[in-house]
């Protein structure tokens, strides 16, 4: 089970290479409404629905008090990777250990999509395991 730290770190990671990479301005982002529609919680399950909303867009989770423990929100959807905002491949796995077969992949995924950053992480290891991607435009010919 991923902690919210790690998943904190994950998300703040991918933000960072996406900030540092630039969006190219010729690719027009695509729009994914099978996970979140942006205007309810439609499809989506939590224990305490009151600590969350949909506002401008955005799953917004909030409290007026202290809460005694982390409340989460989840979606039945499986997301075996994405492409987070329009310029990093996140790459999610599941295994034991990352082998050089996951690295090939990603690669191959970078060639093909023309993104230069990608993040690969694996949570089912002891502990978080993540690679990072940095493909320079000389190796895409």
């Amino acid at each position: 089970m991923i902690t919210s730290t790690e998943l904190f770190r994950l998300l703040l990671t991918a933000a960072l290479l996406a900030a540092a990479s630039g969006v190219a301005a010729e690719r027009q982002p695509i729009e994914d409404k099978t996970i979140f529609n942006g205007k309810d919680l439609n499809g989506w399950s939590t224990s305490k629905p009151k600590y969350w909303s949909v506002k401008d867009g955005a799953i917004i989770g909030h409290s007026a008090a202290n809460m005694p423990k982390n409340e989460f929100i989840w979606s039945g959807v499986t997301v075996k990777g994405f492409l987070c905002f329009d310029s990093v491949i996140v790459e999610i796995k599941a295994m034991k250990a990352l082998t050089d077969i996951e690295s090939a992949q990603v690669l191959r995924y970078l060639k093909a999509t023309g993104c230069e950053r990608a993040l690969l992480v694996n949570f089912r290891a002891k502990s978080l395991q993540q690679k990072r991607f940095i493909l320079s435009k000389d190796f895409q010919r």
